[in-house]
């Protein structure tokens, strides 16, 4: 297994290494048993918890993992079909049942998670870079930044973090004030004309409440972003782009151990 992952060899090179031949070793991996799903090398503590959902093939296949912020490492994951929010929700609920003790929680999405997490008293903290992304989905094309506003509203989420709630919440306000008859024009149909900054301003003011856990509750150093989890997404990355050919089932298989031996 060390051979697939850490020296990212396939079966046709280990082949000559080991003397085996590629069916040989194709039949080791599909009757090694090794699979796991939670970390036990790890005690349970007081911690935040880092939760990212993965596709590994296509839109069909993914991988939900949970986070550890204090030791760097994987605790828990799982896989799926598809991104569904309260499997997120489920598990939370696992890692409190293996005993660990959540303060925080950081991620990319909101909705049903922050509202379950908050009554369980678990805070959350919404990824800065992924809200910036947001933004820029909206407005990302350049012709769209003939528009003065859409170049001012870009330029306020990426001061996200760097300054306080306040100083963003008065600039988006000043910012509304000064386009309000701008973002209700209507096109000849008499539908919103752009209805996509729209939709980037109103995602900024909805999550802006999470954005700025962190700086609400410094006690607890919580990140700003999900980007201690990008490393990791690198590494299954990785393993998904040299063995974009192997079954799921062994896929998993080198997932599992990746993460379990942190390599």
């Amino acid at each position: 297994m060390i051979s697939f992952i850490k020296d990212k060899q396939v079966y046709r090179v280990i082949s000559p290494l080991t003397g085996l031949s590629i069916k040989t070793l194709y039949r080791y991996l599909k009757f090694s048993n090794f699979s796991k799903r939670y970390n036990d090398k790890l005690k349970p503590i007081e911690d935040i918890i880092h939760i990212d959902f993965k596709y590994l093939r296509g839109k069909n296949f993914g991988i939900y993992i949970f986070f550890s912020n204090t030791y760097k490492k994987p605790i828990y994951w799982f896989y799926s079909n598809k991104e569904v929010q309260n499997k997120y929700i489920e598990g939370l609920k696992y890692l409190q049942s293996k005993w660990w003790k959540i303060r925080a929680v950081v991620s990319d999405i909101l909705y049903s998670v922050a509202k379950r997490c908050n009554k369980n008293n678990i805070l959350i903290q919404f990824c800065i870079f992924h809200q910036q992304m947001v933004v820029s989905r909206y407005i990302w094309r350049r012709r769209k930044h003939r528009y003065e506003a859409n170049k001012e509203l870009k330029e306020i989420s990426w001061w996200l973090g760097k300054f306080k709630e306040e100083v963003i919440k008065q600039w988006l306000e000043d910012w509304y004030r000064r386009y309000k008859e701008w973002l209700n024009e209507k096109n000849i149909e008499w539908k919103l004309k752009h209805e996509k900054t729209i939709k980037a301003y109103k995602s900024i003011k909805r999550n802006i409440e999470k954005l700025y856990t962190y700086e609400k509750y410094k006690e607890l150093n919580i990140p700003k972003t999900n980007n201690l989890l990008e490393s990791l997404n690198a590494k299954i990355k990785e393993q998904k782009i040299i063995h974009r050919w192997i079954s799921i089932q062994n896929l998993k298989k080198i997932i599992d151990y990746l993460l379990y031996y942190d390599l």
